[in-house]
């Protein structure tokens, strides 16, 4: 039975599935009071990558036809309006590498796919494009002279390139005069030969020159440099630098010694002055030398009139504690008289304590200070001793200071004179290398040669008009597709449950997925058919658990279902809805409000006539009119036979006593309303209904449509329960359930 139902049911407009979200929280949302709010901001928003392409997913057959016309159209114009032309080139070998004869120099080594990009720019630059256009007969030409700036028509207009990333640098021209293009492109190519190549020979000859005058003036310095050395070493009467080095070693070696030991009677006499300083402060006047802490009360503590006064009061305390703990009477005149002498004996303890401690402080800081008057004169002896000492160490390290100077000077004048000597010649050298090297190879070949100058061309390239005309289709082509794209992300559509909350703020009370799977064939859709209606049922069921709760609150007695404008699954939802409430025992009546385009009669095979219709001309009762449906606890109301008296009689306020004769019937009137936006029936009827209930459907309904709906119903005042999206994809609505809901659903 369940089968039959869903396959009465089908989903309006379910035919591509679209991604789905969760259903929603179902909380009713209140009518805002003050009539229409403003569309959101962010249906206007500036489409990004993502969103053109789920545009695209809508209207790609559109996109794939209307694009297809619009390229060949431009394609074709392209092709009948724009001419072909000539294209001459000339052709130059750039060498990989510096042809040689037998040496390599400095030139040679460099990188060369630099020095390719260099040499494009080379051709392609002002002043050896000046050079092509002053050349005779160049300037005359009509396309120079018709040109106010022809050197940057030339640059825009003269094409340069390696073919097949070869050594060949190709300078091509297209145009309408061949004879022109040809004379142009030599033109060209002898000016960048004539200030590029040309100048490279000369600058290797200006390079040979300048190595030459460099290697004579180092040469200069160097024999400079052997005067001073021969005359350094007549003076020092030896020019063997190891001698010098071995009697300059000894003497820093022994210099280190003095040093070290110098430092070191420097720190002893400053620990020796410090401490002398130290005991010179404390035999001050008016400075008591340092007494240990706890000293003095250490002295007081041994003294033997002390020590018996503690014992009388240690005595006497514990005495006075087995008394106390013997007595009954904590307060009599023995323990009485034994405290007074208990504190007589402390007063007379803490009393001599006090008398002897001046005394003992005295006697502790006499023999301080005869303890350092005893120290002070053997550390004024110390430090005159190590004064001595350090002054004798000085006077000879500076002796072997200045024997050190002279030596290193002489040494290191030597050493340094002999290392600029072999530098030089090191240089010297190299330069001569470099020179001989560069007079050899001054003959050789040139890196860049001329292979074939450019020729007056005799047939016309269609490459070039060819290649128009595909850039204009493809153009066409996708400016066809963006405007398609952007023209749906404007519209808005449906393409998941929760863009309504996200988008609009609407609730959403849950999600219906469609019918149709994704598959290959006939076979793959009816494998999975009960698997979708399954999910279908469920997801009903979803929705018919919060309706209930509404429902036996007694809050909702009539459900209106209806959707912005047509096509967007109402019926369908609504029919559904009723059988779910039928199936979990909630006794529901269903009316066909669409009284223009009524269509439960065929859903469930039965008349048209009575209906809806004739209890709004009162031509019946409504008790007349209702007739029982295949599924248990579930009467429907056919619409009846409508015209324009019948469709005005929807805005009477009798209307509402209709469903309340009607209403100890049934537990839930479910009213299947015409859309809000393009008649007014739906708004008429909303007077009568307790709650509303929207239908989107994925893919084909329009978010500001959907908003311009929702805003009419909150200025009439009525309660918005939210909205419901069919047509969503199955698997995101699959929990795992779905092999036994089916075998259930088929027993």
């Amino acid at each position: 039975m369940a089968n039959a139902r869903h396959e009465r049911f089908p989903l309006e407009g379910s035919g591509t599935p679209h991604r789905n979200g969760t259903g929603g929280n179902g909380t009713p949302e209140r009518p805002v009071a003050g009539g229409h709010r403003p569309l959101d901001g962010r249906l206007s928003a500036v489409p990004d990558v993502a969103a053109l392409l789920k545009a695209l997913r809508h209207c790609w057959v559109s996109v794939l036809v209307l694009g297809l016309i619009a390229s060949a159209g431009a394609a074709a114009a392209a092709w009948l309006f724009l001419p072909a032309y000539y294209t001459t080139f000339a052709l130059l070998r750039v060498a990989s590498v510096t042809p040689r004869l037998v040496f390599d120099t400095a030139e040679a080594r460099s990188d060369f796919g630099t020095y390719q990009r260099t040499q494009l720019q080379l051709v392609k630059s002002r002043f050896v494009l000046n050079a092509a256009l002053r050349q005779p007969g160049v300037a005359a030409l009509a396309s120079v002279r018709q040109q106010l700036d022809p050197v940057k028509r030339l640059e825009k207009e003269i094409s340069v390139d390696y073919p097949g990333g070869s050594e060949i640098l190709r300078i091509s021209l297209s145009g309408e005069d061949p004879k022109e293009i040809e004379m142009l492109v030599n033109a060209v190519k002898d000016a960048y030969l004539q200030e590029v190549v040309n100048k490279e020979r000369d600058q290797r000859l200006q390079r040979m020159s300048d190595l030459e005058r460099i290697y004579n003036e180092r040469e200069e310095k160097a024999l400079s440099k052997r005067t001073a050395l021969k005359q350094l070493a007549r003076t020092l009467g030896t020019s063997d630098s190891q001698a010098l080095t071995f009697k300059q070693h000894i003497a820093l070696e022994h210099f280190a010694e003095l040093k070290k030991e110098q430092t070191r009677l420097h720190f002893e006499r400053m620990r020796a002055e410090a401490r002398l300083a130290a005991r010179q402060s404390a035999l001050q006047p008016d400075a008591d030398p340092i007494v240990a802490a706890g000293a003095v009360d250490a002295e007081v503590e041994s003294d033997l009139s002390v020590r018996r006064k503690g014992e009388r009061v240690t005595q006497l305390a514990e005495l006075i504690a087995r008394w106390e703990h013997l007595a009954t009477d904590q307060s009599g005149p023995l323990l009485a008289r034994q405290r007074a002498e208990l504190a007589s004996a402390q007063e007379s303890l803490e009393a001599r304590r006090a008398e002897l401690a001046p005394a003992k402080r005295e006697e502790l800081v006499r023999k301080a200070r005869a303890e350092i008057e005893a120290s002070l004169a053997e550390a004024q002896g110390e430090l005159a001793l190590l004064t001595e000492q350090e002054r004798a160490i000085s006077d000879e390290a500076d002796r072997y200071s200045e024997e050190i100077a002279q030596l290193g000077t002489s040494s290191s004048d030597l050493e340094m004179i002999r290392a600029e000597i072999a530098q030089a010649e090191a240089v010297n050298n190299r330069i001569a290398s470099e020179m001989e090297a560069l007079r050899v190879e001054r003959d050789s070949p040139s890196r860049i040669t001329l292979l074939q100058p450019a020729e007056v061309p005799q047939t016309k390239d269609a490459s070039r008009k060819l290649k128009l005309s595909g850039t204009a289709g493809l153009g066409a082509f996708l400016l066809v597709g963006a405007a398609l794209c952007l023209w749906d992300f404007r519209i808005g559509r449906v393409d998941a449950p929760d863009e309504l909350v996200g988008r609009l703020g609407i609730p959403l009370l849950g999600a219906v997925p469609s019918l149709r799977q994704r598959g290959r064939g006939l076979l793959a859709w009816r494998k999975r058919a009960p698997d979708a209606r399954a999910l279908v049922t469920e997801s009903v069921d979803a929705i018919r658990a919060m309706l209930l709760r509404e429902t036996e609150a007694g809050a909702i007695r009539v459900l209106m279902v209806t959707s912005a404008v047509g096509g967007e699954g109402k019926t369908t939802l609504a029919c559904h809805l009723a059988a779910s409430l039928a199936r979990a025992g909630c006794k529901t009546l269903l009316v066909d409000c669409d009284l223009r385009r009524p269509s439960l009669h065929r859903l469930f095979e039965t008349a048209l006539e009575p209906g809806f219709g004739e209890v709004l001309r009162q031509e019946c009762t409504a008790e007349q009119v209702v007739r029982a449906s295949a599924v248990p606890g579930l009467s429907i109301v056919a619409a009846g036979r409508c015209d324009r008296g019948t469709i005005e009689r929807l805005g009477r306020h009798d209307l509402r006593e209709v469903f309340e004769r009607l209403a100890p019937e049934y537990q839930l009137i479910v009213l299947d309303a015409c859309p809000i936006l393009p008649v007014a029936d739906g708004l008429s009827l909303a007077h009568h209904a307790d709650a509303v209930v929207f239908s989107a459907l994925c893919g084909v309904s329009r978010l500001p449509l959907i908003q311009e709906a929702w805003d009419k119903m909150a200025g009439l005042g009525a309660r918005r329960l939210g909205a419901v999206v069919s047509g969503t994809a199955q698997a995101s609505l699959d929990y795992g359930y779905r092999h036994a809901a089916v075998e259930a659903d088929r027993a």
